[in-house]
């Protein structure tokens, strides 16, 4: 493993998925190295789609990229396959157009009812992400970590695949349908999901996730519904709780990313999820960062409900007073720090609270 402190990494994620011990992590891979041999860069993509979604230019950029970084405190090696972030969607006929920094989805052309919802093994998509995690897991071997895409299920999906105005109607209109929907999406994620995570396993059974940059000693998956935020309580309880549910009881480790605060009046129903390992809330624009005392309430109620705690931090001088507030188990600091200096005094500080 390119990764020095690989075992120690590892052991820190295995503390945190069971609620102890802390994470230092690192939104991103590693940081650019300066004693690391430079190689050329890949020549430009012709296209945006080449950019964001060719096997060939996604391989040959990440083994440029990875040989010259190093990967200091728990920051993870990982081969990322692309950026889409509802990438199932495309599957199931979303369209799919690109920015430089993004993909943006629109609604399949054609009319979508439980019965004709299915993964077509030709898709373009489909396809090409499957081509690309094959090389990527070649590339990776046993020096780096191969990731699953953002293969999130449920109402988020569905809100790409048929347009957002047509489910939030739907779900008053066609609730019945709307459920069958979730069903076969359900289906297919956990179909989908277990032909990724075996393209990517370790020998030791390890998979990953880059997105909130997760790795377990098992199978893993984000959790994700950000139409939630225009959605009740009720609602949430009936579309959203029993797919996710399911996804964690069957997958051996999970963490939820809350959206920003309209997302927060669900809070006390993901909680009830036994299941559910861990909790991330980004709070968006226009409020205190990640972090912040603001907060603090919340990251106790998801810890003193069972569950570890994932805090995305932006400011140095917040993680101090953020362990002494919530203590040294269970909590993932994932820093917005892109250079050694800075991670460094982040480690020199957190490890105070690993010692006591």
């Amino acid at each position: 493993m390119v990764k020095r402190n690989w075992e120690e990494t590892r052991d820190r994620f295995v503390e945190w998925w069971n609620r102890r011990g802390i994470v230092l992590g690192q939104w991103g891979y590693g940081v650019v190295d300066p004693r690391k041999a430079i190689f050329p860069s890949p020549p430009e993509p012709r296209s945006l789609e080449q950019r964001h979604t060719d096997p060939t230019y996604l391989v040959s950029y990440a083994g440029w990229d990875l040989a010259r970084r190093s990967f200091p405190v728990d920051s993870l090696p990982l081969v990322c396959p692309g950026i889409q972030t509802v990438e199932l969607a495309s599957y199931l006929g979303a369209e799919l157009s690109f920015d430089e920094q993004t993909i943006w989805y629109s609604p399949s052309s054609r009319a979508v009812e439980p019965e004709n919802l299915a993964l077509d093994e030709g898709n373009k998509w489909y396809r090409r992400t499957s081509e690309t995690l094959r090389r990527q897991s070649l590339l990776a071997g046993d020096r780096y970590l191969s990731s699953l895409p953002a293969i999130s299920p449920g109402l988020d999906v569905l809100a790409e695949v048929e347009g957002i105005e047509r489910l939030l109607t739907d779900l008053v209109d066609r609730p019945g349908t709307v459920g069958r929907l979730l069903d076969r999406i359900d289906d297919l994620f956990f179909r989908v999901h277990g032909r990724f995570s075996d393209m990517i396993r370790r020998p030791d059974g390890s998979t990953a996730f880059y997105y909130f940059m997760l790795w377990s000693p098992g199978t893993v998956t984000q959790l994700q519904c950000d139409v939630a935020a225009m959605i009740s309580p009720a609602m949430f309880e009936e579309f959203v709780l029993p797919g996710m549910t399911r996804i964690a009881d069957r997958i051996d480790h999970t963490l939820f990313h809350v959206d920003g605060p309209p997302m927060l009046q669900h809070i006390e129903l993901l909680l009830t999820i036994e299941s559910l390992d861990a909790i991330e809330f980004t709070p968006g624009p226009g409020v205190p960062p990640g972090g912040d005392r603001h907060w603090y309430d919340l990251y106790r109620k998801v810890l003193d409900a069972g569950k570890s705690i994932q805090v995305v931090v932006s400011e140095l001088e917040n993680i101090e007073p953020l362990l002494d507030a919530l203590g040294a188990n269970g909590v993932y600091l994932l820093t917005l720090f892109d250079t050694a200096e800075e991670l460094e005094q982040a480690e020199s500080v957190v490890s105070r609270y690993r010692k006591e």
